[in-house]
């Protein structure tokens, strides 16, 4: 059986998101809801399940870089 996490407040989620975001803009990768749910004790099902609307599918992205 797995443990209940309580609620988070919305605050902390938008913190470690933006943080998720600002670190992938920084190394040039993709963010994922895994690495934001991973950050706040969560499995991604749940995370999915409990902040539909915070969705990483919204922020743009770059190509990834051809290599040179």
């Amino acid at each position: 059986m797995t443990r209940r996490v309580p609620d988070l407040p919305e605050a902390l989620v938008g913190k470690h998101l933006q943080e998720v975001l600002d670190s992938c803009r920084e190394t040039d990768t993709r963010s994922s809801v895994l690495m934001l749910a991973r950050r706040l004790g969560l499995t991604d099902t749940t995370f999915r399940r409990r902040y539909p609307e915070r969705s990483l599918n919204t922020e743009p992205f770059a190509p990834p870089r051809e290599p040179t």
